[in-house]
């Protein structure tokens, strides 16, 4: 636990999970039903034990119906059915979720913190560039393929002996393999490409140098290396002690071009080693800024001969001073063909993006402004991590929070973890990518922490809640949109269970208030709530996503699953429909079988159970139009289709089939006190899913214009 791998396990360990964003809404939705439920339960005892005039019994009795009534059986399951349902689709998008809540947190995310290589970008480097011997040359090829051409700046292409001969390639090309930790794999055949193994920067190295016609396997054969000094984040070198066949001695290190700069006292020129001037130390810098603003990776090589019958040098500090600079290598690793669309979904979503990189802030910006992050490169903040160690987290939080886009740079990973936590107390929901054992923290301590790529460390994917297999970042983005749908579908589900509860209820305020006989029993009731309704509000659970969801900001962290615009649009909206084509079909039941307004109406017999059962019917019929409804919220039910979502077919036939069988089987009619329907009285009921389409059409045609009018 001493070693640096142990203090970011340590960290990462003691890091505790809080409830997800879902987790946290659902807890209030299950006290706000339970406490809505108790409540109706207790006022309707009390109305039908004093103005129903039920005994005791029998109002109790119904006070357990009213209560089971408001409660939403199908919540959990269909919850589940909707997260689970987005997980199924996710893994086809090379996305696999780790808990099922995950899924939503993510629609709900507001920030992305993410890395650039191998997300925004594809990972595939090639040197396009080397400076060596106060010359630019430039490199072709495509992939790992050692094919390629080397040209001057003039663009004529040079003859690769010569080139290496008089060029002082030879002991950048030393440096290059040897200092190494990467190899090429052949292709089994002619026409595959050539594949790696290690680090896709080091490899690039190595297929620089086969272009060169240096032969790899005898270079590595004829040196032997007697000490290693890992590349570090901090010092951003990596260095090797390696004695050649010849008895001679050498350290070889590459790294960051103005941190390896700093360790150079000597420079390889014209194959003499001159003294390095400030002169030379201002070109290089230039130079290297001009590569990092087309967005290349820069990677500075030197060396030093030391004396060979030395002991070994065991320190980073002695072997990385009073080197001799030799050149640099400039690296293109393109950005993702999809990046760029996805990042402008990602804008018209309302989703904040900050990259954070160990790359040079000036290479970050360069990609950036290919990929559309940011609009000029000069509008834009770059942060260091040498800046950003120095400031206060209030200013962090002034500039996360300001208009400008901003790229953090050379960033440590505690740096990663502080950004995501400044973030959260913002009060937004934030994402954070990662793939390396240096991430865990700051995946761990996010909302929703992405373990980028399939070959990202075991650390990484045990701290994240979600592992992008491609590592892309458009991948992200359509989990985002999954995450929203699943949350739309969890309020459509909530709208349909809640609009069927009002035809419920005010049919028993109409029987205490105006002594009506009860249009509906209890056993009535739990049929519609435990029967008719589940596996259409199922259905909603596996709606798509509505055309436009990623048109609009991300939810806040206030925004209630039960806001005051669903109960609206489901009691006072959809529910008073619904119970007013219920109570249609209960008066219709009374007026065809010769009753006349004024006469008492028959609280038992024939004509009463027919009455009942056109109520209860009427209920199912209202709500086969309202799980038509319900499927979307603004944009008309006819431009996402009637048959698009199959499960709600499958929904409203068994909603029909339980119906029938409810009304047309004595064992049922016996238990749920019904009786069989006239063709009259079906032509009737047929109406009711049309009735309620239309009025909310209507509804949401009229929204959609007022919708436009605010833009």
């Amino acid at each position: 636990m001493n070693t640096e791998v142990g203090k970011i396990a340590a960290i990462t360990q003691s890091l505790k999970k809080d409830l997800s964003p879902l987790q946290k809404e659902m807890k209030r939705v299950v006290n706000t039903i339970t406490a809505i439920s108790i409540a109706l339960g207790i006022i309707f005892f009390f109305l039908g034990k004093v103005f129903g005039g039920l005994s005791f019994i029998a109002a109790f009795i119904f006070t357990i119906g009213i209560t089971v009534a408001n409660i939403p059986e199908g919540l959990l399951p269909t919850l589940s059915l909707a997260l689970a349902m987005g997980v199924t689709r996710m893994s086809k998008r090379n996305v696999l979720i780790k808990d099922l809540s995950s899924v939503e947190t993510l629609g709900s995310a507001s920030v992305i913190c993410t890395d650039k290589t191998g997300t925004l970008t594809t990972n595939k480097i090639n040197v396009c560039k080397l400076f060596i011997n106060n010359e630019i040359f430039n490199i072709s090829g495509e992939n790992y393929n050692p094919i390629g051409n080397i040209s001057n700046e003039e663009g004529a292409i040079l003859e690769k002996t010569s080139f290496v001969e008089n060029n002082g390639f030879k002991t950048f090309s030393d440096i290059a393999v040897l200092c190494n930790n990467s190899t090429l794999v052949s292709p089994k055949n002619i026409n595959d490409n050539w594949e790696i193994s290690g680090d896709p920067t080091e490899a690039a190295l190595l297929v620089l140098a086969m272009k060169s016609g240096v032969n790899i396997s005898s270079l590595k054969e004829n040196n032997t290396r007697t000490y290693h000094f890992p590349f570090e984040s901090i010092r951003k070198m990596m260095s090797i002690e390696s004695l050649n066949k010849n008895g001679e001695k050498f350290i070889y290190t590459k790294g960051a071009p103005i941190e390896t700069l700093e360790t150079c006292s000597f420079i390889l020129r014209d194959g003499k080693i001159n003294e390095l001037n400030s002169e030379d130390k201002e070109k290089i810098k230039n130079i290297n800024d001009n590569f990092a603003s087309q967005g290349l990776r820069v990677l500075a090589f030197a060396y030093k001969k030391i004396d060979s019958k030395e002991i070994n040098i065991t320190t980073k500090e002695e072997a990385e001073k009073n080197l001799i600079f030799v050149g640099m290598t400039a690296m293109i690793d393109p950005h993702r063909a999809e990046v760029p669309e996805a990042i402008m979904k990602c804008k018209e979503a309302g989703i904040k993006i900050f990259m954070i990189t160990g790359d040079y802030g000036l290479t970050a910006r360069a990609i950036a402004n290919n990929i559309g992050l940011i609009d000029s490169p000069e509008n834009c903040i770059i942060v260091s991590g040498m800046e950003l160690s120095s400031m206060e987290d209030s200013k962090l939080k002034e500039l996360l929070k300001g208009e400008k886009p901003v790229i953090f740079s050379r960033m440590e990973p505690i740096q990663k973890m502080r950004i995501t936590t400044c973030v959260k107390e913002l009060g937004e929901v934030v994402a954070v990518t990662g793939d390396g054992v240096n991430d865990a923290i700051a995946l761990k301590s996010a909302d929703i922490g992405i373990a980028m790529g399939n070959d990202a460390s075991a650390a990484a994917k045990e701290a994240a809640n979600m592992i992008v297999l491609d590592g892309n970042f458009a991948s992200i983005v359509y989990a985002i949109e999954e995450g929203r749908a699943v949350y739309s579908n969890i309020k459509r589900f909530v709208t349909y269970i809640f609009s069927s509860n009002v035809p419920e209820l005010i049919p028993f305020i109409l029987f205490v208030m105006f002594k009506i006989p009860l249009p509906l029993t209890v056993m009535q009731i739990l049929a519609i709530d435990l029967g008719t309704d589940l596996i259409p509000a199922l259905a909603l659970g596996v709606e798509k996503a509505e055309p436009g969801i990623m048109n609009k900001p991300p939810r806040k962290k206030t925004e209630k699953l039960i806001d005051t615009r669903l109960f609206m649009r489901s009691y006072l909206f959809l529910g008073l429909i619904e119970t007013s084509l219920c109570m249609l079909a209960y008066y219709f039941a009374y007026f065809t079988n010769g009753w006349k307004i004024g006469e008492p109406m028959a609280n038992s017999g024939y004509v009463y159970t027919l009455a009942t059962t056109m109520s209860l019917a009427g209920i199912v019929a209202a709500q086969i139009g309202n799980i038509h409804c319900c499927r979307t919220d603004r944009k008309s039910v006819f431009s996402v289709g009637f048959f698009s979502n199959k499960l709600a077919i499958w929904g409203i036939i068994s909603e029909l089939f339980l119906l029938l069988v409810f009304i047309y089987t004595p064992f049922f009619q016996n238990i749920f006190g019904l009786t069989p329907l006239k063709v009259n009285d079906w032509l009737l009921l047929a109406t009711f899913p049309f009735i309620i389409i239309t009025i909310e059409e209507i509804r949401k045609a009229i929204m959609r214009k007022l919708d436009l009018r605010k833009t």
